[in-house]
């Protein structure tokens, strides 16, 4: 194990490696996060800094910390009291004066090279990378995600119509450039970390990466996705009302809010206008728009609350969501009240 910091270690091509930082934030997973600690510590490439985001009162994941920093004197921790992912970065960005910060959840090890291998991409232009991370099933098992009929080579990018391919875990090829990073495994230059506390859930925010990565494409940076580096990902349980499994209306129109969010606050107007379109009354297969709704319907006649439900609260949550940053780029005042205006109680039915 490479045990000095990452600063002012020059690289075989004579280039002076950046200094690195890594965050996690963990909530009620004290042995995920401590198997996710050693796979930090037997890194090739050390950190200068690790810092653990705990939530106030989560006595089990301070003990796991102050036990690994026994053996990792750069890891640290830092206290929140406001839930979610985002408020937990914030708190641990905030800690971090390294040129570049790498964030993984507690539920995944990143494999030996991986810090290594993030840094070394780091030249002129470019702002964030990341790379794959290869899902276990409960049993510790990976999930069959190998096969050639499953990989892909499209991934992270955003369509003309707003339909986001994500795919970073089962992405193959080489390194590409992409639209959009996923959290377990991803990184980028300090000054890009500015997270948005106006996205919506209780806990994951799914889909918060959505428009960090984009406001980094519409400043010009570089984003490189490269399946080589890896994190093996365990998905633990989440203890918000966005469950992996069953995840319920609710949950998912956040997803949809969240990233229509991210779309609007940074898509060039005529993309957003053809994407907010096409969201709102088309969909997508998994969620459908009024304009699918009668095919849907029609296939699953036995499921027609539940779906009925579902896409009036994701469509609406869709456009509430354009609406949002539309007033975020803009400033207008005068649909701030569409953009507050309450889903209905259907949604936080499953």
């Amino acid at each position: 194990m490479n045990s000095a910091g990452a600063t002012g270690r020059p690289r075989q091509d004579g280039v002076t490696r950046l200094s690195v930082a890594v965050i996690v934030p963990s909530y009620r997973r004290p042995a995920p996060l401590e198997r996710c600690l050693r796979a930090l510590y037997e890194q090739t490439l050390q950190p200068r800094r690790i810092v653990v985001a705990i939530r106030h009162g989560d006595s089990a994941t301070g003990l796991v910390v102050e036990a690994a920093r026994e053996r990792m004197p750069h890891l640290s921790f830092v206290s929140v009291t406001e839930p979610g992912v985002i408020a937990a970065m914030a708190a641990a960005v905030a800690e971090c004066d390294e040129d570049v910060i790498a964030c993984t959840d507690d539920d995944a090890t990143p494999r030996r090279r991986w810090i290594e291998g993030i840094e070394g991409y780091y030249g002129d232009g470019v702002g964030a990378v990341g790379g794959r991370d290869v899902i276990h099933d409960h049993d510790g098992s990976a999930c069959d995600a190998t096969s050639i009929d499953t990989l892909k080579t499209t991934v992270g990018r955003l369509s003309p119509v707003g339909r986001l391919v994500g795919n970073h875990h089962i992405g193959c090829g080489p390194a590409r450039e992409v639209d959009v990073l996923k959290g377990v495994n991803m990184s980028m230059r300090r000054e890009l970390w500015q997270l948005n506390d106006k996205l919506k859930g209780s806990g994951a925010q799914v889909a918060w990466e959505v428009g960090i990565c984009l406001r980094a494409r519409a400043e010009g940076w570089r984003i490189i996705y490269d399946p080589a580096l890896l994190v093996d990902h365990y998905p633990a349980e989440r203890f918000d009302e966005d469950q992996r499994y069953g995840s319920s209306i609710h949950a998912q129109a956040n997803a949809a809010w969240n990233e229509a969010y991210g779309l609007a606050c940074y898509l060039p107007p005529v993309r957003l206008v053809v994407a907010g379109v096409v969201t709102s009354t088309v969909g997508f297969r998994t969620v459908p728009g009024p304009a699918l709704l009668p095919i849907v319907l029609a296939q699953a006649p036995k499921r027609a609350g539940f779906v009925l439900r579902l896409s009036y609260a994701v469509t609406l949550a869709r456009v509430q969501g354009v609406i949002a940053g539309v007033v975020e780029r803009t400033g207008s005042r005068c649909l701030t009240s569409l953009a507050a205006w309450p889903v209905s109680g259907l949604a936080r039915r499953r």
